[in-house]
């Protein structure tokens, strides 16, 4: 997949899980998916997000994976 991350994916009741990963998604992830309630693990390696992209530990029920942003 590539592209931007559509918001919509916030409108997902009860989403817990999100795997991004290893796409060609361009851009920010969308705040919204940093307060959704019911996330918890957000896997977005492998990707082309700007720099400044929110990353692992940003958000106290969000833990973002992304292997990238730790070297």
């Amino acid at each position: 997949m590539s592209g931007a991350v559509t918001p919509k994916l916030v409108e997902i009741p009860r989403l817990t899980y999100l795997y991004l990963d290893h796409n060609s998604f361009i851009g920010r992830i969308p705040d919204g998916l940093y307060k959704h309630p019911f996330l918890k693990e957000m896997y977005i390696e492998g990707n082309n997000f700007k720099p400044g992209t929110k990353s692992k530990g940003t958000h106290k029920v969000l833990d973002v994976i992304d292997t990238e942003f730790l070297f």
